[in-house]
């Protein structure tokens, strides 16, 4: 299965940003954009931004994120320019070689290993 999540983070004290990290489907490459937030909206009782930086977020169309915070409370969050809005930072890294014994492979997004069923996921 090929890696793809999204998470919102901090890119530097004034800004707030959804990564977007995603494997490459050609070569052992992982992507990671940051995508600027325009606003954002806290709903329940008691929660703080703090409490959202670093939780997953869930993209629900149109250049809008929900983050869940636990007991019913969440962030919705909106991307300054919505659906076209481009990365203000873009960082290409290798993607980590699983510790394995047998011959492995990078397949769709994904390291595969060579086992007596055949090619699996590592």
């Amino acid at each position: 299965m090929r890696h793809e999540q999204y998470k919102l983070v901090e890119v530097d004290r004034e800004t707030l940003a959804i990564e977007y990290e995603t494997s490459d489907f050609n070569s052992p490459n992982i992507h990671r954009m940051f995508w600027p937030i325009g606003c954002y909206q806290l709903r329940g009782f008691g929660c703080v931004l703090a409490d959202a930086i670093g939780k997953p977020a869930k993209p629900c169309g149109s250049g809008q994120f929900s983050v869940y915070l636990g007991n019913g409370n969440h962030l919705t969050a909106t991307l300054v320019n919505g659906g076209s809005t481009l990365p203000v930072k873009t960082e290409v890294f290798p993607a980590p070689k699983p510790k394995c014994r047998v011959e492995t492979r990078w397949q769709y997004g994904q390291w595969e290993k060579y086992t007596k069923k055949g090619w699996v996921a590592a």
